[in-house]
Order: structure tokens, then C-alpha cells, then sequence
């Protein structure tokens, strides 16, 4: 037929070449993760990596469908995958929020838990500053090592 006798041109077939081997090396990188089962993929993940783990299986997945369509020659702008994205979108500024919001307050829960311990230290009779308290030892002790009397007025 005709249209197996129409080659394409140099350029194309080198990038559809290139495409085909990166292909091939993506689903080589990805099988031990896709013959592994989701349960234990995730056990170990803290609820906000997982959640962001979805989003992104999520959004990666609607993204190769919204380029599919591109390539069939489809209108994207009203179809429900472009909504999809969107949400998605909307889904990852959020828990990227959380996770902000999360950083500073374990910032504040480490300063705040060094603030305890000086208190804890200070209300204990440690006074929070060792050189201070060497001064005291040493202006109670004399020089036999033994501890002065203070004189009282």
C-alpha cells in the first residue's frame, strides 16, 4: 500500500527511536516498585508522604491521559481530565501548605522544648549558666579545700 511506502522523516524516526529505548528503560527501572505490593510500598510512609504519593500517581496518571488526547487531536479545554488536573493542583497546594504549616511548628515545639529545659534546669538550682557555678564553688572553698565561713553582718 501506499501509505507503508511513505517513510518518515530522519528526524522523527531518531526521536521515536529515542522515545522507544527511554520507554524501555522506565518500565525496566519501574518493575521491581510495580511487582511489589501497594501495602508494603506505602507501610512505612508518614500520612503526608503517602497523601502526596497519591496526588502525584494521581496527577501523573491524568497528565499521560490529557497528552493522549492531545495526540488524538481532541479538544482538552472542556474535557473532565483538564477539571481533574486542576483539582488535583488545588489537592498539592494544600498539603504543601500543611507541610509548611508543620515545619514551623516543629520548629516551635524544638525551641519551645529548649526553653523547658532551661526553666527546668534554672527551677532545679542549676541556674542554667556552668561557669556561674564554678564561681560559687570556688568562692566557697579555701585554700585547705575546706568550705569558709561566711561572716554575717
Amino acid at each position: 500500500s501506499r501509505a507503508s511506502k511513505m517513510a518518515l522523516p530522519r528526524e522523527m524516526e531518531e526521536s521515536l527511536k529515542s522515545l522507544e529505548e527511554s520507554m524501555s528503560r522506565l518500565e525496566e527501572e519501574l518493575a521491581p516498585l510495580l511487582s511489589t505490593p501497594w501495602d508494603q510500598l506505602t507501610s512505612k510512609l508518614e500520612p503526608m508522604e503517602k497523601a502526596k504519593l497519591n496526588l502525584m500517581i494521581a496527577y501523573a496518571a491524568d497528565s499521560l491521559f490529557y497528552m493522549f488526547l492531545k495526540t488524538q487531536g481532541a479538544a482538552t479545554e472542556e474535557h473532565p481530565v483538564t477539571e481533574e488536573l486542576a483539582r488535583i493542583r488545588t489537592y498539592m497546594g494544600k498539603l504543601k501548605q500543611l507541610g509548611e504549616g508543620a515545619s514551623q511548628d516543629q520548629q516551635r515545639l524544638k525551641v519551645n522544648k529548649e526553653a523547658a529545659q532551661r526553666f527546668i534546669s534554672a527551677g532545679l538550682g542549676g541556674g542554667g549558666d556552668q561557669k556561674d557555678d564554678k564561681k560559687r564553688e570556688t568562692s566557697d572553698v579555701g585554700d585547705s579545700g575546706k568550705k569558709k565561713k561566711k561572716k554575717t553582718a
